[in-house]
């Protein structure tokens, strides 16, 4: 028997990996069960006050002039907690209807526009004005940035 179990809350970032997994074995194992492990994607904390986090803001606030949203919570799995200072960043906007991942999901094109939009300038901020700003402020103009780590 080969059984599937999946949090439904996102990991607490305070909670001990081990801690859970040994939790989990002796509780399986009253049933002459066996827990084995063969998959764990860390939790992700990035904090609200970080570059990354604080330029993401800006640029959204800029390019909808809604300055009274904060940075949102995900209680959803996703790939940026493989990496590092990654976040998820989305633009759903406090004017689009949620139907992400519903039956019948869909995304008024004016609001996928305006996320565009805001990609793109987070882009421009993340990276462009990075590498000018870091560029403009070395002696040795044709020193290359291998180690690109901004943050």
């Amino acid at each position: 028997l080969h059984l599937s179990l999946r949090r439904q809350r996102q990991m607490c970032i305070r909670d001990s990996r081990d801690a859970l997994l040994e939790k989990l074995s002796q509780n399986v194992a009253k049933y002459d069960l066996q827990y084995k492990h063969f998959d764990y994607v860390a939790p992700l904390y990035v904090p609200k006050d970080t570059e990354l986090v604080k330029t993401l803001m800006t640029v959204y606030q800029d390019q909808t002039g809604d300055v009274a949203s904060q940075p949102q919570v995900s209680g959803g799995a996703t790939f940026a907690r493989t990496m590092h200072n990654c976040v998820a960043f989305g633009a759903m906007l406090p004017t689009t209807p949620d139907f992400m991942h519903q039956a019948n999901e869909q995304w008024p094109l004016q609001d996928m526009f305006k996320a565009m939009d805001i990609f793109a300038e987070a882009v421009k901020r993340l990276c462009v004005d990075w590498w000018l700003n870091k560029k403009s402020s070395c002696e040795n103009s044709r020193l290359l940035f291998y180690d690109y780590k901004p943050f």
